[in-house]
C-alpha cells in the first residue's frame, strides 16, 4: 500500500501543481554531534533558534539547570569553568 499525500495551497486544490524531488545526493552532510565544548554552543544555539513551545518543560528545565535558556541569558558563565576543570 503506497500512501501518497500531496501538500498544496486550497486554491490549487482544481489544478494541484506537479510534485518537486530534491535530489540531495552529493550534498555533504554531517549529522554527528560534536564530543567537545562547542556541543553546548550548538546546543545553545538550537535552543535560542527554536520556539520555546518545540521542546517539553522537563527538557527544558533540564538545559536551564546548566545555564541554557532562551533569551539573552548567557549559559557560558556556568559551563565554562567546570568544563575547564574536567578538562585536566
Amino acid at each position: 500500500m503506497c500512501i501518497r499525500d500531496r501538500i498544496y495551497r486550497l486554491a490549487d486544490a482544481a489544478n494541484p501543481p506537479p510534485m518537486k524531488f530534491v535530489n540531495a545526493s552529493g550534498i555533504p552532510a554531517n549529522f554527528v554531534a560534536p564530543g567537545d565544548y562547542s556541543f553546548w554552543s550548538l546546543l545553545n544555539q538550537v535552543i535560542q533558534e527554536e520556539p520555546a513551545e518545540g521542546s517539553d518543560p522537563t527538557t527544558l528545565g533540564l538545559f536551564a539547570s546548566i545555564g541554557i535558556v532562551k533569551g539573552p541569558v548567557s549559559y557560558t558563565h556556568l559551563m565554562t569553568p567546570t568544563t575547564s576543570r574536567r578538562s585536566r
